[in-house]
């Protein structure tokens, strides 16, 4: 399996396609580089895409330490300068996605254009409040084992997915808390450490000074990250456009991942 060493940290990233142009994808807290499988599958004959877990996810280390967006957009442009990449489309969702914003905050030169799905640019009362909860739910599983780790998953699903979703995909449901029943402790700990990262989000301020082309994609019945926040970027990126992916929640990667598809390419395809 494919590392890359920060000197810090172990980042694990695949690489797949031969096109001209990369696109580079960051994931959501909970993801990892098999849920963009998708989106790599059908892009990878036309484009170089690079997917990666952050550290505290997946395959990457987990150092028990606090984290921040800085520092996951310093590991990334680590990994792009160790893999040649000069310049690429970044598309990310929710935390994925505020990490695209810091990366092109921090390193602009390296974005050329930023696809933020299901994104905030600052943490407010409700969504600290609402993250505490993960949190809360991650230490129980920590304590009491497997099956609190089962119910984690069921705790932080109506967040992640629509009541449609819930209802239609029960096996879903099932099979991907059984699979997370099984995650190491080290991978709860990092979890928290993700969370507490997120809850100190607040670029707003800055979100002017990202001058990329940008598309924001809401999704109609995200109850996490609600289409209110996807105004606020589109509002204050100068060089943005928007829309509102329909019949998803907040896991759009998932729920409605062509439709999420067709936006990516009919935004990038139109960047030159």
């Amino acid at each position: 399996m494919p590392y890359f060493s920060t000197g810090e940290v172990e980042l694990y990233y695949e690489m797949l396609g031969s096109g001209e142009e990369s696109i580079v994808f960051l994931n959501g807290v909970m993801m990892n580089t098999d849920t963009w499988a998708i989106q790599t599958r059908e892009l990878k004959d036309k484009y170089n895409i690079v997917v990666s877990d952050f550290r505290g996810q997946g395959k990457s280390s987990k150092p028990d330490m606090p984290y921040t967006f800085e520092m996951h957009a310093d590991d990334l442009k680590q990994l792009l300068d160790g893999l040649g990449i000069k310049k690429a489309h970044f598309v990310g969702t929710s935390y994925g996605a505020e990490v695209g914003m810091h990366f092109a905050l921090r390193y602009p030169a390296l974005v050329k254009s930023l696809v933020l799905a299901t994104a905030v640019s600052e943490s407010d009362a409700l969504l600290k409040h609402k993250i505490e909860t993960w949190k809360v739910a991650a230490k129980h599983a920590l304590e009491l084992g497997e099956q609190s780790k089962y119910d984690f998953f069921l705790s932080c699903a109506p967040l992640n997915f629509s009541s449609m979703f819930i209802e239609k995909h029960p096996d879903f449901i099932h099979e991907r808390a059984t699979s997370i029943a099984k995650f190491s402790d080290e991978w709860f700990t990092a979890f928290i450490r993700l969370c507490e990262c997120f809850q100190s989000l607040d670029i707003t301020g800055q979100l002017h000074k990202i001058n990329v082309p940008s598309l924001i994609i809401a999704a109609e019945y995200d109850d996490l990250k609600t289409v209110r926040y996807s105004s606020i970027l589109s509002n204050e990126i100068p060089n943005s456009e928007s829309v509102i992916v329909m019949n998803a929640g907040h896991s759009m990667v998932i729920e409605n991942s062509r439709e999420f598809l067709t936006c990516i390419l009919g935004f990038i395809s139109k960047i030159k």
